[in-house]
Order: structure tokens, then sequence, then C-alpha cells
């Protein structure tokens, strides 16, 4: 396990040397952040969860830099997979018992039920998707922590990454894009944008979400230009990036818009930042800004909804019946709140500081 542990450590000091792009991760987790809190503030960053096609490009770049010399060189796809299990499952738990202790916070007050609790936390503690209806009116893959369903996704890209290793050359990375990008599409407009995988009515969209942007990463790593770009590049990368996901498009136009995005846009933001260097005051922004964002991605759904359940609906925000924070143990669309809180045996008079969400969350890094 130490020698786990200091491999960790070495992948992220390997990673560090791409600041500007630690830059534009912790400007997405963030976004990610906002987006589920928006309530609390007023207002919404519409397309931030395209943040996590952005995590996914910039894990293939990422990785690919850091493993694809040492599993040329004799790294196992087990030990590889070890590694990422040690890099990602410490704070998995962590949101995962945050989660299940605010269901259960929630049972003594009365206000939810212990019904697929015991089923959900076994699945959950596995780090595998909880099975549809185990959780009664609850459909996300994680209910104890509903962004987890991207790292469940990134953890099967890994696997398929070490795996092919051998054979993933130009050729093979370019039909896997391809079989991702087809995918893309059909999520886009099966679902009517690119905000798909969390949950079983939509889990298909997650498939070509991450093969397509994770293994076009590993392709601008492994032909990465070489641009000198400074720090005025690097910053507007970032407020690029933000201006991205901040912008709220018609729906009818959101399909196009999202693959546009991720298919197009993404890549040329993350090649040109991957190649500059944002000099030494940013640098240390960008490093503590990266340094922050799988933190802030895996524990900001429980931590939230511990604050909103403390935070009477009197206090919030005039737009909080429209917030994307909602109670795992009974979430729902807006014209099925009552009933699925009715099925669980909670009087709705007395889920003032818990209710009145709506089901309608993103996900994200790591």
């Amino acid at each position: 396990m130490d020698n786990l542990v200091a491999a960790d450590a070495v992948e992220k000091r390997q990673a560090s040397r791409l600041s500007a792009l630690d830059g534009l991760r912790g400007v997405a987790a963030l976004a990610v952040l906002q987006y589920h809190a928006h309530d609390l503030y007023g207002f919404k960053l519409s397309s931030s969860y395209l943040a996590v096609d952005f995590f996914f490009l910039l894990s293939g770049l990422v990785i690919s830099q850091a493993y694809d010399r040492r599993l040329e060189t004799g790294l196992s796809p087990q030990r590889f997979i070890a590694m990422r299990l040690v890099r990602l499952y410490p704070l998995y738990l962590l949101g995962t018992l945050l989660g299940a202790l605010f269901v259960l916070a929630n049972f003594m007050l009365g206000k939810a039920s212990l019904e697929g609790f015991g089923a959900t936390l076994f699945f959950s503690l596995l780090f595998i998707p909880t099975p549809q209806n185990t959780l009664p009116g609850n459909l996300d893959i994680f209910p104890f922590l509903y962004p987890a369903w991207s790292l469940f996704f990134e953890l099967v890209v890994n696997i398929l990454y070490a795996l092919l290793f051998p054979i993933l050359r130009v050729p093979v990375l370019l039909a896997i894009m391809a079989g991702g990008a087809v995918l893309v599409l059909w999520s886009a407009y099966q679902f009517g944008s690119l905000n798909s995988g969390f949950n079983w009515s939509n889990f298909s969209g997650g498939f070509g979400r991450v093969a397509f942007s994770f293994f076009l990463g590993v392709l601008i790593q492994r032909w990465r230009f070489k641009w000198p770009g400074g720090s005025a590049l690097a910053l507007c990368s970032a407020v690029l990036l933000f201006a991205i996901l901040a912008i709220d498009v018609p729906a009818a136009m959101r399909p196009v818009y999202d693959v546009a995005v991720t298919i197009l846009v993404f890549p040329v933001i993350a090649t040109v930042a991957a190649t500059c260097d944002p000099g030494p005051r940013l640098r240390n922004l960008f490093l503590f800004l990266g340094g922050l964002s799988y933190a802030v991605y895996a524990l900001h759904a429980p931590l939230l909804w511990w604050t909103m359940g403390a935070v009477p609906m009197r206090c919030r925000w005039p737009t909080s019946k429209n917030s994307a924070i909602a109670m795992p143990c009974h979430k729902g669309s807006n014209h099925r709140d009552h009933r699925i809180v009715a099925s669980h045996g909670i009087s709705p008079a007395k889920t003032e500081y818990f209710s009145d969400f709506r089901y309608d969350f993103i996900h994200s890094p790591h």
C-alpha cells in the first residue's frame, strides 16, 4: 500500500507540470459546485454539466502523460488500477459516508425512511452502481453521492485504457473516438442535452461521454503541439472555459451546443492550455485550484445537503424551488415530490428544511 501511495504522489507531481490544466480543472469543479448550489446565489451556470466532459478530456491527457511510459516499461494493468483506486476511493468513501449520515439524520428526525438503506450502502462501499429501485423513489446510480457516477465511468475507462494499452495506437484511438462521438450525438438528441449518465433513466449517456473525451485526451497528449503560450493565453483559456459553462441556450439548440462544445471547443482549449506556462504567480493559483478540484467535486453534494438541511426555506434565495440539490431519500420531478414523500411515510409539513428540491443535477472531476 505504501508503494501505491508513493506512486500516486508521483502521478500528482507529473500532472502538476501541466499547471494551466490544473487551473481549468479548478474552474470546472467550482462551476459544478455553483450549479448544484445556485439557489444560494440566485443565478446558475446553465451549461456547467459539460464540465464533466472536460474532466474526462483532462483525465485522458494527464493519465497518458503520467502512465504511458510506465505501462510501456512493465507496469501491470492490475497495479495501475490499484493506483487509480488509491487516488479515487478515499474521498469517494468520505463523501458517501457523509451522504449516508445525512439520510440517517433525517430518519432520526422522522423525515426519511431507511427502506433500501443497507443495500444502497453495500453497493456504494463497493464503488458499483446501486441497482434501480433499491432506494425507493431514487434513480441515481450512486444515491448517497450522486456526482460519483462520473468517478465510476472514470474507473471503467481507466481499466479499458490499461487493458488496451498494448494496441492503443492512433488507429485504435481514432476508432474508439469515432464510436464515442456517435454515442455523444445519440445521447444529446435522445436526452435533449449531454446532461446524462447519472441515473438509470439516462445511464447509457455516460458511455459515449467518457469514451470520446478520455481517449481524445490521450490522443492530444501524444500529439501535443509545442506552443509557446504564456500567462495571458492561460488566463484567456480559463475565462473562455468559464464563459462556455455559464452560457444558457434555448432548449432547441441545446443538443447542438453541447455536441459542438464537447467535440470541437474543449479539445482546442485543452490543447492550447497544455502548452502554456502561466508564469509563477498564476501558476501558484492554478495549482491551488487544481489541488482543490477533486475534493470539491467529491464532497460538495453531501456538504450541500447538510448545509441546506440547516437553512430554512424562508432564508434562501427566492429561486430555491428550482434547486439542483435533492435529498437522497425522496427525489423526483416537482409534480412527484409530495407523492414520493408520502410513500415514505413522511409528512409534507415536516419537510420544510429538506423537501421542495427538484431532481436536476450534474456531476463531475476528480
